[in-house]
């Protein structure tokens, strides 16, 4: 993903944080690249991954371990995460288009932000490649 400019590209995507010391979490995190992004750009290293694939989080782990940063991660599908406290920032890259429910991806994301809290999304258009991931 690195020698294809992913990472590069969600850095350049990423606003500037404002708030560097609260809690970010990461819903759908997969290997973690969008919250290293996040990361490299500053953001505050309170991090909470999300995913259902325990070999993705554990891909994430390894990343965030070699970077010296302690993450918390869970093994969970998004509707069925229960957090035990509310984010500052909410970080949901290439997600909610998986969902049968959008509408309903997006109340569970708003109720794991505090009030004013930020949300950052990234949403994929849909191309032959997002096919190759569903027969994955």
């Amino acid at each position: 993903m690195r020698r294809l400019g992913y990472s590069k590209a969600c850095q350049q995507f990423l606003p500037p944080p404002i708030e560097p010391m609260q809690p970010v979490l990461d819903v759908g995190t997969g290997t973690g690249l969008f919250a290293d992004a996040w990361l490299v750009t500053g953001g505050s290293r309170d991090l909470t991954l999300v995913d259902p694939s325990q070999a993705m989080l554990d891909v994430a782990r390894i990343r965030f371990s070699a970077a010296s940063v302690a993450v918390n991660s869970f093994t969970s599908k998004l509707e069925d995460y229960q957090p035990k406290r509310r984010f500052h920032t909410v970080l949901a890259a290439h997600v909610v288009e998986h969902f049968e429910d959008p509408v309903a991806a997006m109340a569970k994301i708003a109720d794991c932000l505090v009030p004013n809290g930020r949300l950052i999304l990234v949403v994929s258009k849909p191309h032959w490649c997002n096919w190759l991931i569903c027969l994955r």
